[in-house]
């Protein structure tokens, strides 16, 4: 999907001419608005000018998805509008004031609805000049606009309607071929006229369509159950037979298959179609495809063959789910695993833990993921299959580095690098290597982490900008902790901005919330506010976890340096709290390490010590060695404001031992500063 996105914005980037793009009713789009978020910047830089309709009744919040773009809302019209189209059309009698009435009260200003009734009204008077109240049919005040709908499908001629419902049934857009094949031997041209005369079709460069999709619904609202239930039996088979071997109408027959009440079919074709959009990119729409196939497996028997599909099912949806994840999958995910252990498959077991495992992750619930995990790699190693390692050892090492356990993490992606390579996994081979090298600079080792750094950004180059989001902005949170900001902005600022290009979710809150930090400790506190704020609120909104409770704990702090003292402490206990629920001790440690703080400025002074000894005690544990520097130049500030001086240099001694080896200049300058 990159690919095809990177390559369409190239074409407008090349365009030598001003270009207009026009796309009609994008309410029915998903992530094809990708591309359209895309090009909205080139607007900035080229002559390009886009515009786009939809129905905000289908869609209330699509304009929130493209905020970048300007919403001209097209209100229904007034009856003074109303008013003044009746008057351009007719002339200004005073007769037609109980039309612009009658107008307003059946229509209630929908602009189609309007002209349709005055084309009823035009009909029923003979010429538009001689509409007037007295003309208006008593269907129209009684049955209102689905009776003018009606009225204008009656006008098709009896011969030309089997082949108007057809087409309903087949969908707005009309395939003429499949429509031959499904009304052979007869002509079908003959009905096109008619139904254009009528006005219920139209043709725009060879391409037909019914004129508005509220005449298609009011045929279908009209087909018996049965009748209509046999025309989606029929348009399928005849996609079938005409395009045997293309995928690409997988959607559409497993719809027509669903209509068709055949089950099996219809499960056979939203599988084939969730393959394609997987393969595709278009991950949310393979994700309801997916979903679909499952409710339809529930609806068959419980043998082992549907057993092993719904396996297979659950394998491929943990995939596409991963990047929209829901709470109530898991339960999906679940019931896939113990369906595996019943099949008593060893091997199809430890698939399923191992996209179970990789599912949770991606919801931020790493101690399931890690159960999971672990159940699988046992199976994997018992049955030699290297290949269900893979995953495992990569995203093992970086949950275990997420949570905060940087020591334990370079033994695990130490193992997933290895894997990664063998089997030429850059994706993944990328993201281990820059949890690696922040593993590294974690641990006070920052030259022997830079040539692995340069190594992931050249991999993440190879694999494309989706994977050097995320390469930039954990490689980037190493030069944060090492007290590098300047080095560290230019890291987050790069993956902020490629992260919003592509609309790639995780890095950007990730960039978001580090620089957030970063200005909070170099003092721009109101732009720290703005990148937390907005770190926090994509977070919620996105339903995960990952380093949620961090964000809140710097933004806590932010209040402490706000002077919001009491405040500040609510908020710090409330992100420890949720960094022990969640096992992110790296939050924990950070938590711990403000909550010192606060208890100082209060004049806690026990309170402050027993805060400092747990955040040392958290980060030495987790082999956060940077981080535990840090503290010991806070407690140095705190035991300094206690007057206790022999305490203070002791713990200013230790931090600047660990700067001066772990080459944290900026802290080693502001220690010296404050000894």
């Amino acid at each position: 999907q990159e690919r095809l996105l990177t390559t369409v914005e190239r074409l407008f980037v090349k365009a030598t001419q001003p270009v207009l793009l026009i796309l009609e009713d994008i309410h029915w789009a998903s992530e094809s608005l990708n591309i359209l978020k895309r090009l909205i910047p080139l607007t900035m830089q080229r002559p390009i000018m886009i515009i786009a309709s939809y129905r905000d009744d289908e869609a209330t919040t699509l304009h929130t998805q493209l905020a970048d773009m300007v919403m001209l809302k097209l209100n229904r019209l007034t009856r003074s509008e109303i008013e003044h189209l009746s008057n351009a059309l007719l002339g200004s009698h005073e007769h037609t004031e109980p039309l612009v009435d009658l107008l307003h009260q059946e229509t209630e200003g929908n602009a189609l609805f309007i002209i349709e009734v005055m084309r009823a009204l035009a009909e029923s008077a003979g010429r538009v000049d001689r509409i007037a109240a007295n003309t208006v049919p008593k269907y129209i005040i009684t049955g209102g606009i689905r009776q003018i709908l009606e009225r204008r499908l009656a006008q098709v001629p009896a011969e030309a309607m089997q082949f108007l419902r057809t087409a309903a049934v087949a969908g707005r857009q009309l395939d003429l071929d499949l429509l031959r094949h499904l009304l052979l031997p007869t002509p079908i041209e003959r009905y096109l006229q008619q139904c254009v005369d009528a006005l219920i079709l139209e043709v725009n460069d060879e391409h037909w369509r019914f004129v508005h999709d509220k005449l298609r619904e009011t045929l279908l609202d009209n087909l018996p159950a049965d009748e209509r239930q046999q025309l989606h039996h029929q348009v399928a088979q005849a996609i079938e037979h005409l395009y045997p071997n293309d995928a690409s109408r997988a959607p559409l027959l497993a719809y027509h298959w669903q209509v068709a009440q055949n089950i099996e079919q219809s499960l056979r074709y939203a599988e084939l179609a969730g393959d394609q959009s997987m393969l595709n990119g278009a991950n949310l729409q393979a994700k309801i495809y997916y979903e679909t196939a499952l409710s339809l497996l529930h609806q068959l028997s419980d043998s082992p063959d549907n057993q092993r599909l719904q396996i297979e099912l659950c394998i491929k949806l943990s995939r596409v789910a991963a990047y929209h994840p829901e709470e109530s999958l898991t339960r999906t995910m679940h019931d896939a695993v113990v369906a595996a252990e019943t099949l008593n498959d060893e091997t199809l077991l430890a698939r399923m833990l191992g996209s179970a495992g990789a599912y949770h992750f991606m919801l931020g619930q790493l101690g399931a993921s890690m159960q999971f995990f672990q159940r699988s790699m046992v199976l994997a190693e018992k049955l030699n299959l290297e290949e269900l390692l893979l995953l495992p050892y990569n995203i093992i090492g970086r949950s275990v580095a997420l949570a905060g356990n940087f020591g334990q993490s370079r033994r695990q992606l130490g193992d997933g690098i290895r894997l990664a390579e063998k089997f030429n996994d850059l994706e993944l081979l990328s993201g281990s290597l820059a949890f690696y090298a922040l593993s590294l600079m974690v641990q006070g080792l920052p030259d022997e982490a830079e040539s692995v750094v340069q190594r992931s950004l050249e991999v993440a180059e190879q694999v494309g900008p989706s994977r050097m989001t995320g390469t930039l902005v954990i490689n980037g949170c190493g030069r944060m902790w090492g007290g590098r900001w300047e080095e560290a902005l230019e890291f987050f600022n790069r993956s902020e901005a490629l992260a919003a290009r592509i609309n790639d979710f995780l890095p950007l809150y990730w960039s978001c919330g580090f620089l957030g930090n970063v200005y909070m400790r170099i003092g721009d506190l109101s732009r720290a506010v703005d990148y937390l704020d907005k770190a926090i609120g994509m977070i919620e909104q996105g339903k995960t976890v990952f380093h949620l409770p961090l964000f809140h704990a710097y933004r806590a702090e932010l209040y402490f340096l706000q002077g919001q003292t009491d405040f500040a402490l609510e908020r710090t206990l409330e992100s420890l709290e949720f960094g022990r629920q969640t096992q992110q001790e790296l939050a924990t440690g950070e938590a711990l390490c403000t909550l010192g703080k606060i208890y100082s400025a209060l004049g806690d002074a026990a309170k402050a010590e027993t805060a400092f000894g747990q955040s040392l005690e958290s980060h030495h544990v987790g082999g956060r060695l940077v981080q535990a520097s840090v503290v010991y130049m806070e407690i140095g500030r705190h035991r300094s404001t206690q007057g206790d001086k022999n305490g203070a240099s002791q713990a200013f001694d230790a931090a600047i031992e660990r700067f001066i080896e772990y080459k944290m200049m900026w802290y080693l300058q502001r220690a010296r500063q404050q000894r």
